[in-house]
């Protein structure tokens, strides 16, 4: 039996057209194809009769210069993922930055000092609330009041590369406080039980990072990022040196396996 997907995203959904690029006898019961876009290209989209088209001159460039299309047709595909598309552990740091909760270890060792205190559900909601106003599930609600019936997975964001931490470079105070603290598994934990919980209330799965890829519950193993390359219609120019946010074709290989145990049955 073989499928077909058609895999949107933002910049990250780079990473898995690299990858299928590079190896596509890995998936051989899956055809793909890529839709990308930046900023919020795949929002500024209309669905009419199943049919996907940009309805902004911005959003019209980077259809055609990204995917070479100008419209998709909706009722082609058996699945649909969007990848990326904003769905990414730091918005668990925006809490961690203001507040503390019961569930952290650190926070029966450490004075609470400035920080506001809230409980757990508190902490699960506020999360679960940034999510749903991320691109993946405003897409997939977006996709979903067009008609579209089949299923939708959502995949995680990589987190930011181990490689920030190197000498020269300088992660967030926040991200390194929950990293020294003992935190980081637990704030990891708790963006994909809130990504989970966003996702499937814009009708679509959530697929979490893959778990090799993760290094210290809050990074990416840099042997997943290096070499990331850029969204572009070639697909060739790669990311700076000093980008540790975007993944590489390893990673998108990792994701596109979890893709079709997921797909397939």
């Amino acid at each position: 039996m073989t499928i077909r997907l058609c895999i949107f995203g933002n910049s990250h959904v780079a990473a898995l057209r690299d990858a299928w690029l590079r190896h596509p006898e890995r998936w051989p019961n899956i055809t793909a194809d890529f839709i990308g876009a930046h900023r919020n290209g795949l929002l500024e989209t209309q669905i009419d009769g199943q049919r996907l088209a940009p309805f902004t001159g911005q959003s019209a460039t980077y259809f055609a210069a990204i995917n070479k299309c100008n419209t998709v047709d909706l009722r082609a595909y058996d699945g649909f993922v969007i990848a990326g598309a904003l769905v990414s552990a730091a918005v668990t740091l925006q809490l961690y930055r203001e507040a503390r909760w019961p569930e952290l270890p650190s926070l029966a060792k450490t004075a609470l000092k400035k920080r506001l205190l809230i409980s757990d559900n508190a902490a699960a909601a506020f999360c679960q609330a940034k999510l749903a106003a991320r691109l993946g599930p405003l897409f997939a609600t977006h996709l979903r009041s067009g008609g579209v019936t089949a299923p939708i997975w959502i995949t995680s964001q990589p987190r930011l590369s181990a490689a920030c931490r190197a000498r020269g470079c300088s992660p967030s105070k926040t991200l390194s406080r929950a990293l020294r603290s003992g935190d980081g598994p637990a704030l990891s934990a708790l963006f994909d039980s809130a990504a989970d919980a966003a996702c499937q209330a814009a009708g679509a799965r959530f697929l979490a990072q893959p778990e090799q890829s993760r290094q210290s519950a809050l990074l990416t193993r840099p042997c997943f990022m290096n070499g990331a390359i850029r969204l572009t219609g070639l697909g060739r120019e790669k990311q700076p040196k000093q980008d540790f946010m975007h993944a590489n074709a390893t990673y998108g290989a990792a994701v596109l396996d979890q893709i079709a145990a997921a797909a397939l049955p």
